[in-house]
């Protein structure tokens, strides 16, 4: 359900080689009472990474995703998350050893991707901009 807690899988082999589905049913197993609802809803998204540029959600927060990059890019496009359809703006924050560091507070997303330029061995911290300026910063660039 829409807000309640979920085991995130981020792997695409984990359900290639059925160990999902193992771990679904071992939940069942450990949980008998979901078996009478008779639906498990999984909501998955995938990790994205093309050579040493990744895009992953934050497992302990569904409404931020990391981006990393080890050399640096410009003007590469991801897609964001299903769940996140509507979004059409989001927060950008540098992820630093003191915390965060705000660099834009209101990127535009374009038909569900987000197009964002990374300095070499830089870690950005994203999350909606609609209703989503909760986070403590640092300050800015």
């Amino acid at each position: 359900m829409k807000g309640e807690p979920m085991y995130n899988v981020v792997y695409p082999r984990e359900w290639e080689a059925g160990m999902a589905q193992r771990r679904i049913d071992g939940l069942i197993r450990m949980i008998p009472e979901l078996r009478d609802g008779h639906t498990i809803h999984v909501d998955v998204f995938i990790a994205q990474r093309e050579d040493d540029d990744l895009f992953v959600p934050a497992l302990w927060n569904p409404r931020e995703i990391i981006a990393y990059s080890r050399d640096g890019y410009v003007h590469r496009a991801w897609r964001l998350p299903e769940d996140w359809q509507g979004v059409n703006r989001v927060h950008l924050h540098r992820i630093t050893l003191k915390g965060l560091v705000l660099l834009d507070d209101r990127v535009g997303v374009d038909a569900g991707r987000l197009t964002l330029s990374l300095q070499p061995d830089e870690a950005v911290s994203i999350s909606p901009a609609e209703g989503g300026g909760r986070r403590k910063t640092q300050g800015t660039r």
